[in-house]
């Protein structure tokens, strides 16, 4: 008489497919979500219309960032400019120079802030920064895929200052945006829990 073996325990195979379901339900969670992020991006505003404000802030990393805050100092959009987040490497003389356009702003309009190394800490750079000038009004600029993301650090970093915000668009690809949907995600997590 053959004696039948049993490969799994019984309720095995249920356990399986309610884990199998939990991750599904993840991942269309997840594609929704990121779906939700993309539109957030392509619908920010490239320019604000709540101008002028006492300073302006970009977030550094791509040139274009630097290129557009220029730009709104030169309109007088704001009395001054903090690029936040400088590597901390360079020399401001090296800094200074890549900047170019204008040198008289180097002298009277731009400060430089080395301490931030992240987008929270950029935030609380320029707050800070805004602080220390009695200003009542913050421009951020950053690119286009990276702002929903500082404008979560910055509202949770805010103490009444009136803040606007001006995308600048940038062409990046599809791992970027992805891997900036996982920051969105973990800051949107550390504001709900703050």
């Amino acid at each position: 008489m053959a004696r039948r073996i049993s490969s799994a325990p019984a309720g095995r195979p249920a356990f399986h497919r309610w884990i199998g379901g939990i991750l599904i339900w993840l991942f269309v969670i997840l594609g929704f979500g990121f779906a939700h992020f993309l539109n957030l991006v392509a619908k920010l505003p490239s320019l604000p219309q709540d101008l002028p404000v006492d300073g302006i802030v970009v977030l550094t990393g791509d040139r274009g960032r630097i290129a557009s805050g220029l730009e709104a100092l030169e309109r007088k959009e704001g009395k001054r400019l903090l690029l936040s987040g400088v590597n901390a490497a360079l020399d401001e003389q090296t800094i200074l120079s890549a900047i170019g356009s204008r040198p008289e702003f180097a002298e009277c309009c731009i400060d430089l802030g080395w301490q931030a190394t992240d987008t929270q800490s950029n935030a609380v750079e320029a707050l800070s920064w805004a602080s220390n000038r009695s200003y009542t009004s913050l421009m951020f600029i950053t690119n286009d895929y990276h702002m929903p993301r500082s404008m979560l650090e910055i509202e949770r970093h805010n103490k009444g200052l009136r803040v606007v915000f001006r995308a600048v668009p940038a062409d990046v690809n599809f791992g970027v945006l992805v891997l900036e949907y996982i920051k969105y995600l973990v800051s949107l997590l550390r504001s709900v829990l703050n």
